[in-house]
C-alpha cells in the first residue's frame, strides 16, 4: 500500500512530530530510506532531530536518531501493508463489520457503512450508542440511518448519486450530527452505499481523506448490499385501506405469515411528514415492529401493527421512531381483526388533520368531535365507538350484560355510588365489586372527562343502531 506524507504524519503523531506537508501531497510513498530513492521518504539526521523528506514536504521528529527513524518510517510502511490486506480479505469475505472495526486501527474514530438504502452494514463496535451524537445512538438502535440523517447528508452529497468525491459534514449545533468525511461507492456507475467516518478526539485531515478513498475503491470492487426489508404486506394494506376484500386465500397468507390471528387486536398508524423519503424508515419499521405492515400513501407511511403482539411498549417505539425523524404520528383506536381498516384509515386522516405541537395524535383524543360533527357513514361511526364499549356491548349481545349495564349507569349517574347502586336495584358493596371487575379489563381512564364521554356516546350510538335495524 503506497502511503502520503500526510498518511505517515498522522501514524506518528503520538510522537508530536512538526510537520510541513503540501496539501494536496499525493499517495505514491513506498518506503522509508536513509538514501534519496524514488517515491520513498528520505530519513536524516538534523542536529538532534530525526527529519523526514520528500519532495518539499518535511516530517521533523525531535530528539530521534536518524537510524531508529529510519525503522521507524518502515515499521509504519509494514503496519499499514498489513492492515490493508486485513481489509481486503475481510471486504471479500463481505464481512463488513470485521471491516468498519479494523478501519479504527488507522483512523481511531467512528466508522459507519452503510448501504445506498440507509440499512448499516457495519458500525464501529468500541464506540457505545451515547458516544458519538444523535444520529450515531438512533444507527446502533435500529440499524437504519434515520430521514434526518439522509437529509443531512443529502445537503452535502445531493440527492443524485453523482460523484465518489469524499467531502466534509458540517458539525450541526443541534448535536445530532457531527463533522466527518463522508463519501459514495460506486460500481459500474451505480451507486452501492456510503462510507462515512466522523470527528471525535482529532480533526480529521488530508491524510484521513486519502485513506477513506482507498477505503472506498476496495469496497467498490466488493461491496454487495445487503438485501433487507422482507414480506412487507403492502398490497394487503393497500386493499384494506381502500375498502377492498380479500380473498380466503389471501387472509390466510396475511394471517399465517405473521402468526397473527383473528382474535388478536391490531391498530393503524401514519407516520407524516415524510414526503418520498420514507423508505429508511420503513425498513426500520420493519426490523423493529414485530411483523408491521407498511406501505406509503398519500405522501405518508403508513403501519398495521399487531397490539397483542407488539406490547405496551409498541406505542412508545412509533413515537420516539417519529420524533427522531422530525415527523408526526397519528393512530386510530384499537380493533379486533383487521375488517375495519378502512375505518381506522379514515380515524387517522381526522387526527393527522388535527396534529399540532405534540409527536403523536391519537384519534381517541378526537373521537368525540369526530362523532360530533359531520356526516359520517354508519360502518365510520360505530368504527369510532370506544373499544371498551364496544367489547362490553358484545358481551350483553352474548347474554352477559352485567358490566355493560353497570358501566352505563354508572357513568350517567356521574359516577355516584349510592345512586348508580339504587338504579341497578343492587347493594352498594356489589356495585363496588362489579367496579373491580371493570377496572381490571377497562383500557379507558374513567378520570379523564373526555375519555368519559366518549364512552357515554359510544353506548347511545351502539344502542341506537340495534334500534334501528330492520
Amino acid at each position: 500500500m503506497k502511503l502520503s506524507m500526510w498518511n505517515l504524519a498522522n501514524a506518528l503523531a503520538a510522537l508530536d512530530p512538526e510537520v510541513s506537508i503540501r496539501p494536496d501531497s499525493p499517495m505514491v510513498l513506498r518506503s522509508g530510506r536513509l538514501a534519496w530513492a524514488t517515491n520513498c521518504v528520505q530519513v536524516r539526521q538534523d542536529g538532534p532531530d530525526c527529519l523526514c523528506l520528500w519532495e518539499s514536504d518535511s516530517i521533523r521528529i525531535r530528539d530521534m536518531d536518524a537510524l531508529e527513524g529510519v525503522e521507524l518510517v518502515q515499521s509504519v510502511f509494514d503496519a499499514m501493508n498489513d492492515w490493508y490486506a486485513d481489509l481486503r480479505e475481510a471486504a471479500e469475505a463481505r464481512d463488513y463489520q470485521r471491516l468498519v472495526d479494523r478501519c479504527h486501527v488507522v483512523l481511531h474514530s467512528p466508522v459507519l457503512l452503510c448501504d445506498e438504502n440507509g440499512c448499516v452494514l457495519g458500525i464501529s463496535a468500541c464506540y457505545g450508542a451515547d458516544e458519538v451524537d444523535g444520529e450515531w445512538r438512533y444507527l446502533k438502535t435500529y440499524g437504519y440511518a434515520s430521514m434526518r440523517g439522509i437529509e443531512n447528508v443529502q445537503t452535502v452529497l445531493g440527492p443524485v448519486a453523482v460523484s465518489n468525491e469524499v467531502v466534509r459534514l458540517p458539525h450541526r449545533s443541534s448535536g445530532r450530527f457531527s463533522a466527518g468525511l463522508t463519501t459514495r461507492v460506486f460500481r459500474g456507475g451505480q451507486p452501492l452505499g456510503r462510507l462515512t467516518v466522523l470527528e471525535r478526539e482529532r480533526h480529521l485531515n488530508r491524510g484521513d481523506v486519502q485513506i477513506v478513498q482507498q477505503i472506498a475503491a476496495l469496497l467498490a470492487v466488493n461491496l454487495q448490499p445487503e438485501q433487507t426489508g422482507g414480506k412487507s404486506g403492502g398490497a394487503y394494506l393497500d386493499r384494506l385501506m381502500a375498502g377492498q376484500t380479500l380473498g380466503e386465500t389471501a387472509w390466510e397468507h396475511l394471517y399465517r405469515t405473521r402468526g397473527w390471528l383473528p382474535e388478536h387486536t391490531y391498530r393503524l398508524w401514519a407516520f407524516g411528514g415524510g414526503g418520498q423519503k420514507a423508505s429508511p424508515l420503513r425498513e426500520t419499521l420493519g426490523r423493529t415492529v414485530h411483523q408491521a405492515i407498511c406501505t406509503a400513501e398519500e405522501g405518508q407511511l403508513w403501519v398495521l401493527t399487531n397490539e397483542t403482539q407488539g406490547g405496551r411498549t409498541l406505542a412508545e417505539k412509533l413515537e420516539t421512531l417519529a420524533a427522531d425523524n422530525g415527523l408526526h404520528l397519528a393512530c386510530s383506536l384499537p380493533g379486533h381483526g383487521v375488517a375495519e381498516t378502512v375505518q381506522w384509515a379514515e380515524q387517522v386522516r381526522y387526527a393527522m388533520e388535527r396534529s399540532g405541537a405534540a409527536v403523536l395524535e391519537p384519534f381517541s383524543a378526537c373521537a368525540v368531535d369526530y362523532l360530533l360533527w359531520g356526516t359520517r357513514e354508519t360502518a365510520q361511526v360505530l368504527a369510532a365507538c370506544h373499544p371498551d364499549a364496544r367489547r362490553l356491548w358484545r358481551e350483553k349481545q352474548d347474554g352477559e350484560p352485567m358490566l355493560y349495564d353497570t358501566l352505563r349507569a354508572y357513568l350517567d349517574l356521574e359516577r355516584g355510588a349510592n345512586r348508580t347502586a339504587a338504579a341497578l336495584s343492587i347493594h352498594k358493596n356489589t356495585l363496588f365489586y362489579r367496579l373491580h371487575k371493570l377496572e381490571e379489563t377497562l383500557t379507558a381512564d374513567l378520570e379523564d372527562p373526555l375519555t368519559r364521554l366518549h364512552l357515554q356516546l359510544s353506548f347511545r350510538i351502539l344502542e341506537q343502531q340495534k334500534n334501528d335495524r330492520p
